[in-house]
């Protein structure tokens, strides 16, 4: 990510801070309507999913405001209920609807482009754990250098890591 879609992300998240539940029902709403099978993972969890939602965000968020890397942690419980890594990508489209809804005129190009940049990252980190066969604990921390990342990079590492483990957690 570059330092701009960094402060995109930062700014536009304060924004959606104040109607953060909102947004996260959006969020799982959208994501449950468009992948039922999703739905079916999450089962009864899913207003306690929309609370770690938003506080995995502002700790997401918080690391861009501290450093040049994503600190990917408290990831396994994805893995736990049975997300595969591929299907984490099905997550993306349902964030950017929600801020989208949530921002209103706030969701411009850029502040698209920077979430989806950070969620690149973020499939290619659970990727990059599936492919390894080792599911994070609480408490383990896995960071992400993202300072010269260039898309091209995180595309290949993307594949590769999707290739490598596309069966894993089926």
């Amino acid at each position: 990510m570059t330092p701009k879609q960094n402060i995109a992300v930062i700014e536009s998240w304060k924004k959606v801070q104040p109607i953060a539940s909102q947004v996260s029902q959006v969020f799982y709403d959208d994501l449950c309507e468009k992948h039922p099978s999703l739905k079916a993972l999450l089962g009864e969890e899913l207003s306690s999913a929309r609370d770690q939602l938003v506080a995995y965000l502002n700790s997401l968020v918080e690391t861009l405001v501290a450093t040049d890397e994503v600190v990917i942690e408290d990831l396994a419980k994805h893995l736990r209920i049975g997300l595969a890594p591929e299907q984490f990508s099905d997550v993306g489209p349902a964030l950017l609807t929600s801020l989208e809804i949530g921002l209103e005129k706030d969701f411009t190009a850029t502040v698209k482009r920077a979430w989806t940049a950070l969620n690149k990252l973020i499939v290619a980190a659970m990727a990059q754990q599936g492919a390894k066969g080792t599911p994070l604990n609480k408490g383990n921390k896995e960071t992400m250098d993202i300072s010269a990342t260039t898309d091209n990079e995180m595309a290949a590492r993307l594949q590769g890591a999707l290739d490598q483990s596309s069966t894993a957690f089926m």
